[in-house]
């Protein structure tokens, strides 16, 4: 431990050093207003930066900015969502008088309430957040999905299960997955609606379409969409450019890896239109063995722009074929270089041998999946006057696919495809490939107020969201299968559905010039349906009604600092799966629901929604050469929905309630502009997750056998986490790396009590380690990037080295499967624009 921090504290102390002479220069303070060309109005939180030291700072609700220390021979860059951006020298105007920027219109996305919603956030924070922009991203994607670009942000880990991040990848925030995060594109909600989760794979290189990403820590945003308990997480995307622009790119990397993508933006026509287009393949053979992928994506988007109106419509999505790998491995395996490569369907070991067992099943060629969900949004942005504003977004989501996985279990399980129900008697199937199919379709609106008023904003919306979904399962292949049975038998099958219903009103109120307070009520509506099931007939219809309210005051310090403090009180459903797995049912699987004269009562769960009272305190200081912000959270949990430490035969994890729970911890950003050529970034994050009250069900020799959780920590929790991002840039040349410390955490919620049970208990579990131990990996981004060049607008050559110091480490964990991630690997490539 002290080894890890005495390097984070060595490289920092090399890079200061670098900067001590620039930071004594003789600058100059400057300051103007950014309007809008037009009709002279104030543009609030356009984007001013100095070219050279890398200043920046925003303007306010009435344009005014003010940069300090700005060395003379600097250059002003002043940019703004949907503006053209302008290039200032200093020397060029008198630094004794205000400037005044006048921008020209160069295209209106259609989502700003969102996105001003956030930014605002700058100066009258109320909530722990981090603003990713267009600029930031292209800095850093080479071949990462979201989680992994993420993963850089405060109290932000991910995994993958292929271990290369190509493929199923998965975030969460402060120990929270992305199951209890509200995650959205262009305010679109992508969770599941049955399911919660987010399935990054679907729509591959979204981020390469983004134009900004909004992180929240702790409690939703109404504004941003549905209610959410550990954060939000909303991707803008508008890539549209007032000039023509190609793009042509190549990348290579380690496990024949290769990504191709094309790009075509067709600038501003007839001031009216512009059109967006990027189209990507990538192909993998994966870490892990037979964890390959194909995954091609694409992204079209069109927007008209009128007077007061703009519209937008956007298609994108993606077609996927890939090789399973949801099986995590057994921890002995970490440090064996061939055996953490292993890709099993099921295994399981054999303690004398300390190694798999024979009845340990290697993953088939023929396990994978193939599954396409194409999205389908008509944005609206009409300015109905100079102060209201109202966004809509008409969505559509259609999905369908399948994965094939290995079925050879059934051998223990004579009744499990219900061949005896339908009269063969001396079924028997063996070595069998089951399919599992799904089709999805979703449809949705929302729409929201933006109300400029004397002493503040009101916002307000609604969102309507109506979900269906098609589940069967059938028999590929087997041997010894009935005469009789072909790939149309269908042995369990099932619709479901989700009707959604939410609305929020959000003011954020100047009380004084210094103080602001946040005042938000959510009233969210869901309802689950299951019906029309095969042979067991189950229909149940469960509702749920929340009320969320929040609560926050920021107050100005002085000019570079302010302080604030919010409460926030959610509640959360827990997954359609937890109520009832009807896919389980031919395995015996029964509602989850108390049973009233021999019938299930679907009015009484023996599940319960997840409540979090959420008190957030911190300070924001940003004097443009040195931000830092620093937050306290408490979070307080009644009936906390926590992964009980095994995984279902689809790799998804098993959870249940506990009664009582705490979260709480602190997190510290800060951002250091050293000179023109460097800068850092640093975050951290220490926090407690424990069980306050709380019991286990544990089978224990045919019996029940009952332990008190009280005092356990949280599976999934990292104790610390800790990242350091140096950057260099030279002209065209850049370098940038980033270090990421993650502290020990464990797999189950026994925590470091699990080792005792296990003696007390030989038997009880099939593993004797429940912890993900501590890790430190450093990746490096170098390259080259140079515009009107060779003939050409832009050529960019790059190379990235990830784990350079081939740590051999597992990324996560639960109950006894453990995701490896990849050893030292490495990708190149270019990008030619023309």
């Amino acid at each position: 431990m002290k080894k890890i921090f005495l390097r984070f504290g060595l490289v920092i102390l090399c890079v200061l050093s670098l900067g001590l002479n620039t930071l004594n220069a003789k600058n100059v303070d400057v300051s103007g207003q950014v309007l809008n060309a037009k009709d002279r109005t104030p543009l609030n939180m356009a984007n001013i930066v100095s070219k050279k030291q890398n200043i920046a700072t925003a303007s306010d609700k009435s344009g005014n900015f003010k940069l300090r220390n700005i060395s003379k021979d600097d250059t002003l860059v002043i940019s703004y969502v949907g503006y053209q951006e302008q290039i200032i020298a200093i020397a060029d105007f008198n630094i004794d008088k205000p400037l005044s920027v006048n921008m020209e219109i160069k295209f209106a996305p259609c989502q700003t309430i969102l996105v001003e919603a956030q930014k605002d956030e700058d100066r009258t924070a109320t909530s722990a957040y981090t603003i990713i922009d267009k600029t930031d991203l292209s800095k850093q994607i080479v071949m990462q999905d979201v989680p992994q670009i993420l993963s850089n942000t405060p109290s932000a880990l991910f995994y993958s299960e292929s271990g290369n991040s190509v493929g199923y990848t998965y975030l969460s925030i402060r120990g929270f997955d992305q199951r209890r995060l509200s995650i959205s594109v262009n305010g679109v909600p992508q969770n599941d609606p049955e399911d919660h989760n987010v399935y990054w794979v679907d729509f591959p290189n979204i981020m390469e379409n983004a134009e900004l990403i909004q992180v929240q820590r702790g409690s939703g945003n109404g504004i941003i969409g549905y209610p959410a308990i550990g954060g939000t997480v909303n991707i803008i995307t508008s890539r549209f450019s007032d000039k023509p622009k190609n793009e042509l790119s190549f990348t290579a990397a380690s496990h024949n890896t290769r990504k191709y993508d094309a790009v075509f933006s067709s600038g501003l026509i007839n001031d009216k239109y512009s059109v967006y287009a990027k189209l990507s393949n990538t192909t993998t053979d994966g870490y892990r063995d037979k964890a390959y992928g194909d995954y091609t994506s694409y992204f079209i988007s069109a927007v008209r722009f009128d007077k007061n109106l703009t519209t937008q419509i956007n298609l994108y999505g993606g077609i996927i074929k890939d090789g399973l790998a949801y099986t995590g491995l057994p921890k002995d395996f970490m440090k064996n270089r061939t055996a953490r490569k292993a890709n099993y369907s099921y295994w399981d070991w054999d303690s004398e041998k300390q190694n798999v067992s024979d009845y340990s099943v290697l993953r088939r060629n023929d396990e994978g999946e193939g599954f396409a969900q194409p999205h389908f949004e008509l944005l609206n942005e009409w300015q109905i006057n100079d102060k209201l504003k109202f966004n809509s977004t008409l969505f559509l989501v259609l999905g369908e696919g399948y994965f094939d996985y290995d079925g050879s279990w059934s051998i223990y399980s004579d009744d499990y495809f219900r061949l005896k129900l339908n009269g063969y008697e001396n079924a028997n199937p063996t070595n069998a490939l089951i399919r599992a199919y799904v089709e999805n379709r979703q449809w949705g609106w929302s729409g929201r107020f933006n109300w400029e008023h004397k002493n503040g904003n009101l916002f307000a919306g609604a969102e309507i969201r109506n979900h269906r979904s098609y589940h069967w399962g059938n028999i590929q292949y087997a041997e010894g299968i009935p005469q009789g049975i072909t790939q149309d038998y269908k042995y369990y099958e099932y619709r479901g559905g989700v009707n959604a219903l939410n609305f929020f009103v959000h003011e954020k109120y100047n009380i004084t010039e210094s103080l602001t307070g946040l005042a938000e009520l959510q009233i969210a509506n869901s309802a689950y349906k299951l019906y029309d099931e095969k042979y067991v007939g189950t229909d149940l219809t469960i509702n749920h009604n929340f009320f969320n309210p929040k609560v926050g005051l920021n107050y100005k310090l002085n000019e570079t600092t302010n302080t604030f403090i919010s409460f926030a009180r959610v509640s959360k459903e827990p997954r359609l799966k937890s109520y009832y797995d009807a896919a389980e049912s031919s395995g015996d699987e029964k509602p989850n629901f108390e049973m009233v004269d021999g019938k299930y009562d679907f009015s009484r769960p023996l599940i319960s929604p997840e409540t979090m009272n959420d008190l957030e305190v911190g300070l924001i200081f940003d004097n443009n050469r040195f931000s830092l912000n620093a937050n306290y959270y408490l979070m307080v949990f009644q009936n906390e929905i926590v992964k009980q430490g095994q995984l279902d035969r689809f790799g998804q994890p098993i959870t249940g309630n506990v009664p009582n729970s705490m979260h709480t911890g602190g997190e510290l950003t800060a951002k250091i502009l050293l000179n023109k050529y460097f800068d850092i970034l640093l975050n951290a994050n220490y926090n407690k997750n424990y069980i306050t009250e709380g019991k286990s069900f544990l089978k224990y020799n045919d019996s029940t056998l009952v332990l008190d959780m009280k005092g356990n920590q949280i599976s999934g929790c990292p104790e610390i986490l800790a990242n350091a991002t140096l950057n260099f840039k030279y002209r065209d040349l850049f370098l940038s790396a980033d270090l990421k410390y993650v502290g020990k955490f464990y797999s189950n919620n026994f925590g470091d009590k699990f080792e005792k049970i296990s003696l007390d208990h030989p038997g009880l579990f099939s593993y004797s380690d429940n912890v993900i131990d501590p890790s430190f990996t450093t990746n490096v981004l170098a390259g080259w990037d140079a515009k009107n060049i060779f003939g050409l607008e832009r050529i960019k050559l790059f190379v990235q080295v990830n784990n350079v110091f081939d740590n051999l480490y597992a990324a996560y964990a639960i109950g006894n499967e453990f995701f490896f991630a990849d050893v030292r690997n490495f990708a190149v490539g270019c990008v030619i624009g023309f």
